[in-house]
């Protein structure tokens, strides 16, 4: 569904409104002993300290059974960007211990990687020739050892200034990063210093909602019944994205994902079994830089269930298709729900005006968008001439804003009839960027406006 706005009259359809908290600090878990620890409210630059662990003696935790002797390097995970000592540093501390210094978020996990002392008190039985009898005897036991720590956070501050996520129609095919903000694919992503977490897949114009899919499987193989609690327990935690929620696709959400990308429409007839399209989905997927959905893997679980069954997508057939929701495994990907504003909400809001709002002093709002007049007059015309062999030549000022909306011409023979009217695309650019329209028609008497449209 497209928004039109028009210089003559228009046609606008109110949104939900968006409801999102920008957050500045982190959770930062720590894995250790087969237990996992929570420090909330963290900010970055990040140090975590053997002797200066917020709420309590980092010492602590290893309950006394052992004292660290060192930690001398960290192990970066595949999801962190980069190797170099510029982003994480561990330094020895004076006495023994270690600081890590993190100095930008990031999704992922790092691993410290050291040596570890063990010493306690034990007790032997020996022999004692003289009493004809055993003794127990007190003995000294040291071990040392490797040791692994893992730590992760995963949290991601929004970008400064973002608010919300920004995206127009165009922008299906994108791939959404930790920040919450959108990018062509995951090397753009990588390169911006962010982490792609999922492909744009749908996007509502009207509601201002969107579906997009993790870019790679949250498990493999798991029981339909435990395949929800995958996402929320296992994947969401590890993989935040600013201003979404992670959950598990429903039968719904699988079919628009699958319409944005070109497929069938997501209200049509659904027959079990039956051949479904799913339009350039997996090719998109690939160009995101996501990892494609293998016909050998499981079929894909969704969180819709009827009579014991659940519903899910075989895409060895390529059909939706039910298992028996306690017998039956899945594969499992995480979809990503979220609300968006386009670049003219954004506008809008930084200007003053109601993005529920279509006319602002007579003019509509997108008008005042594209050619950057948030009051005040707006006439995006500059007048009409002929060429050489007498057709129509209309040019419009030059738009000031182009980015999710498009601009065309209309032109019709009836002031108050436009339902036969020619639509006009841009021929040409002037010398100041003006929009050039020519328009090859015989006709003696035309009406043209102007149509802007996310």
């Amino acid at each position: 569904m497209k928004k039109t706005l028009f210089a003559i009259f228009l046609v606008f359809t109110h949104w939900l409104g968006i409801h999102a908290e920008e957050s500045s600090l982190y959770d930062v878990q720590f894995e250790a002993n087969g237990m996992t620890y929570t420090l909330s409210n963290q900010s970055f630059p990040l140090e975590l300290s053997v002797d200066e662990w917020s709420g309590g003696s980092f010492r602590d935790i290893f309950d006394n059974l052992y004292t660290v002797a060192s930690f001398d390097h960290f192990m970066p995970s595949s999801e962190w960007l980069s190797q170099s000592g510029d982003e994480a540093t561990l330094v020895s501390n004076p006495g023994g211990g270690f600081t890590l210094t993190i100095s930008r978020p990031f999704t992922g996990m790092i691993e410290l990687c050291g040596s570890y002392e063990y010493e306690y008190m034990d007790t032997t039985w020996e022999w004692d020739p003289d009493l004809e009898d055993y003794v127990e005897t007190p003995i000294s036991v040291q071990t040392t050892g490797d040791y692994y720590i893992s730590i992760s956070v995963p949290s991601y501050e929004p970008e400064p200034g973002l608010s919300a996520i920004v995206a127009s129609s165009g922008d299906v095919g994108k791939v959404i990063g930790a920040n919450g903000r959108l990018y062509q694919d995951a090397d753009a992503a990588a390169r911006a210093g962010t982490t792609a977490e999922a492909m744009v897949a749908w996007l509502d114009m009207t509601n201002r909602t969107g579906l997009a899919i993790a870019l790679v499987n949250a498990d493999d193989h798991v029981q339909f019944r435990y395949a929800a609690n995958k996402i929320t327990s296992e994947w969401a935690p590890s993989h935040y994205v600013a201003f979404a929620e992670w959950r598990l696709p429903s039968l719904a959400d699988w079919r628009r994902i699958f319409a944005g990308c070109g497929g069938a429409d997501p209200s049509s007839t659904l027959t079990e079994g039956s051949a479904y399209d799913i339009g350039s989905f997996a090719d998109m997927l690939q160009r995101a830089g996501g990892v494609g959905f293998s016909p050998l893997d499981n079929p894909y679980a969704s969180s819709t269930t009827e009579s014991a069954q659940s519903w899910c997508f075989d895409f060895y057939n390529v059909f939706f298709t039910k298992r028996n929701t306690m017998r039956n495994y899945a594969a499992v990907r995480a979809c990503l729900a979220f609300d968006f504003m386009t670049p003219y909400d954004t506008w809008a809001a930084t200007n003053g005006l109601a993005a529920a709002d279509a006319v602002t002093e007579g003019v509509p709002n997108l008008i005042r968008y594209a050619f950057g007049c948030p009051t005040g007059a707006c006439n995006p015309f500059t007048g009409i001439s002929f060429n050489a062999a007498g057709k129509p030549v209309v040019t419009v000022h030059a738009p000031v804003n182009t980015e999710g909306v498009s601009i065309t011409l209309l032109s019709s023979a009836n002031l108050t009839d436009w339902s036969q009217a020619d639509e006009l695309c841009r021929t040409d650019f002037g010398p100041n960027g003006e929009l050039i329209f020519e328009h090859d028609t015989a006709a003696t008497a035309r009406f043209y406006k102007l149509k802007v449209e996310e």
